[in-house]
């Protein structure tokens, strides 16, 4: 078999249990491993090396060569993995975003496999490892300031949500570090600074428009509590909540009942 015809071994989707771990031992592989993370928050090591697995990372690890991989049990990962051989010249490493149309070949890889047909499988990974080859590196920063101005409109639709910023990142296929370095760069502040920007700016909108109390407008926003939110928006405004809306409303007790008032 000429060495860049490809030849299938073996393919599945694997769901990582949160106890997985993986160490193929001095000896390595004996083949080629496409593994391309689904979701889920890991760490490979190839050698001497050692690289964030999170959702968009596709690696051809080569034969021969120690690797071992461990996760986060709270975030598994879920990973496409190919043993194959040929295919000739390839990226060890790259960023594919979006993820969901390689998954959906890699899908169809596995599929055809299983079922022995191989031509078919075959195919569909040499489309897999094209796109693969020329897929968009989330890296690239027009197309992470991209899913960084999506991830702020969310953040200011949905202030209130349970916003974390591991989850942010590791949807838009970046590490924690790299993404705050692009929202500072966009945003002019950090994740969290943003975050809490944003429900404050909700804040200021329940006060002005609304009667509902502050015990209240805190639950809504997703402040630990009362005294929580009275800190963070006194930060921010330079007034407390009841201070602000006795600014817009001055003739409060015409504008407000005793279940406004804030506790």
């Amino acid at each position: 078999m000429p060495c860049d015809q490809l030849s299938i071994n073996s393919a599945a989707r694997f769901y990582c249990s949160p106890d997985w771990s993986w160490d193929t031992g001095p000896a390595g592989l004996s083949d080629r491993d496409l593994w391309a993370v689904l979701s889920g928050v890991g760490t490979l090591t190839v050698g001497h090396e050692s690289y964030e697995a999170v959702r968009g990372d596709v690696f051809v690890l080569p034969p021969r060569v120690r690797i071992a991989g461990r996760h986060d049990a709270s975030r598994p990962l879920v990973v496409v993995g190919v043993h194959f051989s040929g295919g000739g010249e390839l990226p060890f490493h790259v960023k594919v975003l979006p993820v969901e149309f390689l998954a959906g070949i890699l899908d169809r890889v596995v599929r055809n496999n299983l079922l022995s047909r191989h031509a078919d499988a075959e195919m569909w990974l040499n489309v897999g490892l094209a796109e693969m080859r020329t897929a968009a590196v989330a890296g690239a920063s027009g197309t992470l300031t991209e899913t960084v101005s999506a991830a702020c409109d969310r953040i200011r639709d949905r202030p209130g949500d349970d916003w974390r910023v591991a989850d942010i990142a590791a949807s838009a296929g970046v590490s924690q570090q790299h993404l705050g370095r692009v929202f500072v760069k966009h945003t002019g502040l950090s994740p969290r600074a943003f975050i809490v920007n944003a429900r404050i700016a909700a804040a200021q909108a329940y006060l002005r428009g609304t009667s509902l109390p502050a015990k209240r407008i805190a639950d809504e926003l997703g402040f630990h509590d009362e005294s929580h939110f009275s800190r963070q928006f006194s930060r921010l405004t330079g007034v407390s909540p009841s201070a602000y809306r006795s600014l817009v409303f001055p003739d409060s007790g015409a504008k407000t009942t005793p279940d406004d008032r804030d506790r």
